[in-house]
């Protein structure tokens, strides 16, 4: 580095040499060794050359060959049985046990690279009439589980273009949780109309807790008659009393009134939801379930426009009044001209 040009020595030189007030840098006293150093002609940690002698009249020698779509190197896909190739092993199962899927890197010592490159070297030494073939197979170990996923993760396979995210979190869905429990329990109704939305909320963030107690996880859907049994019961309680004193400083209950001739009355329900800090939440609502008020699902169900709704006649009143208008000038317009000719 002290005898490169000043325009040629690299940032970390310059800044060495400024500590060293622009004086050479001395020598090291102490003597550096360094591993010998080596190169390799192919990729691959682990190659194996198998020798046999050629026993058919296949320019292929026995060898189906494919080229990989991410190295562009041919590969073995299958041996045919009895084949040349096929005498690398004592049996054809534990040829195609060890030889199927290994990248042929090397031919009679000629390095191979793609597909072509190993097809126009076999069909050289058919027209040779060669006697012995020599295959070098690059064989990668299979990986467990583990070292599997954890390459996954290294080179980004699953999505190559897509910025890596530490701190993401992957998520499901409502639906995603439907659709995976309708594929584990095919016997099993998972539509809306089988199991609410609120439902499902509840018992997920039940799960989320850390706080809920094995007895409120066993009782599966919270109802005021199965938690007025539990340990836990003077919390669920005190949510009741808070959302009751939140509801009166907002004055949303009036004073009690008789019941209108045809009302539909709905009546208060509780529902029950455990917060992942561990509180007991107590909601109330109004209960308009199918099962509570029939009558006014029915109603919901059934209701369609007609003319006895007041919105609809004065709509009907409007567009008459308007074609009649348009009626009465077309009219003028066309008599207009005839009583003038008279």
């Amino acid at each position: 580095m002290n005898d490169l040009p000043p325009d040629l020595v690299p940032p970390n030189g310059v800044h060495l040499q400024r500590t060293q007030n622009g004086e050479p840098l001395p020598a090291e006293t102490e003597e550096t060794s360094v591993d010998q150093f080596t190169f390799h002609l192919n990729p691959f940690s682990y190659t194996m050359v198998k020798g046999v002698q050629v026993t058919d009249d296949d320019p292929s020698y026995g060898l189906t060959l494919a080229t990989d779509e991410l190295n562009h190197r041919a590969y073995v896909t299958n041996v045919k049985e009895n084949s040349t190739a096929d005498k690398m092993y004592a049996t054809h199962k534990s040829t195609l046990k060890n030889v199927k899927g290994a990248y042929l890197v090397g031919i009679n010592g000629k390095r191979v690279f793609g597909k072509d490159d190993a097809i126009s070297m076999l069909r050289q030494l058919y027209d040779k009439r060669a006697d012995n073939l020599q295959l070098e197979l690059a064989i990668e170990h299979k990986l467990s589980c583990a070292e599997t996923w954890r390459a996954v993760a290294e080179h980004n396979i699953m999505e190559p273009s897509a910025v890596p995210d530490v701190e993401h979190q992957h998520q499901l869905s409502l639906a995603d949780v439907c659709c995976i429990s309708a594929i584990r329990y095919p016997h099993l109704d998972f539509s809306e109309s089988s199991i609410s939305t609120e439902e499902m909320e509840m018992v997920i963030q039940a799960i989320q807790s850390q706080a809920i107690t094995p007895a409120e996880q066993a009782i599966g859907r919270f109802t005021r008659r199965k938690l007025h049994s539990l340990s836990t019961w003077e919390q669920w309680r005190a949510g009741e009393h808070k959302q009751l004193d939140h509801f009166h400083d907002l004055k949303m209950y009036g004073e009690p009134v008789g019941k209108p001739p045809g009302a539909i009355v709905l009546q208060p329900h509780w529902q029950y939801s455990i917060k992942r800090d561990g509180t007991r939440r107590s909601h109330n609502c109004c209960d308009g379930s199918p099962r509570s008020a029939p009558l006014l699902h029915g109603i919901a169900s059934t209701y369609s426009s007609c003319v006895e709704q007041p919105i609809q006649q004065l709509f009907f009143a409007i567009e008459s009044m308007e074609a009649m208008l348009k009626m009465l000038m077309h009219t003028l317009r066309h008599q207009r001209p005839y009583l003038r000719t008279n």
